[in-house]
């Protein structure tokens, strides 16, 4: 698809894309090994671009409580090594959805931490980026929808 001229591959990461059924959308869960499988393919079909919509966090379809936080935290950090095995292995540039919360005390690895984490990436020869969602247009948040930008606020 890249000889073809497409920009890259992407993907999303993040418990909130579902289809109408509840369902986790394909890729959501996918081992690493098949990430860098696509990130390699990428760099064989002659580059381009690695996307994701990630919340740094989804290792299962389970939200984010005070049970699993610590097991969060750890996948927070693997999510990092195959993203920059991606950018700097295989030189393809990485690009990210900066949809990660806020830091706070139970929360340690926010907005911040990601832009810190790429700072330093890039510093050691990635090609990494993060990208912000605008707010949706036309679209209808209530407190009992499946995903409200509250969600994961105390």
């Amino acid at each position: 698809a890249i000889a073809a001229g497409a920009v890259g591959f992407s993907t999303s990461r993040t418990i909130l894309h579902r289809d109408k059924s509840g369902t986790l959308v394909p890729g959501t869960l996918a081992d690493q090994r098949e990430l860098l499988a696509i990130g390699q393919a990428v760099a064989d079909g002659g580059g381009g671009l690695f996307e994701l919509a990630t919340d740094m966090s989804t290792f299962d379809d389970e939200p984010h409580t005070p049970e699993n936080h610590e097991r969060r935290i750890l996948h927070f950090a693997q999510e990092w090594g195959w993203m920059q095995k991606i950018a700097k292995g295989f030189q393809v540039p990485v690009c990210l959805c900066l949809a990660v919360p806020s830091s706070d005390e139970r929360r340690k690895n926010g907005f911040r931490t990601v832009l810190q984490n790429l700072e330093v990436a890039n510093a050691q020869g990635c090609e990494m980026y993060a990208q912000v969602f605008t707010r949706p247009q036309a679209l209808l948040f209530c407190w009992r929808s499946q995903s409200h930008p509250f969600m994961e606020a105390p």
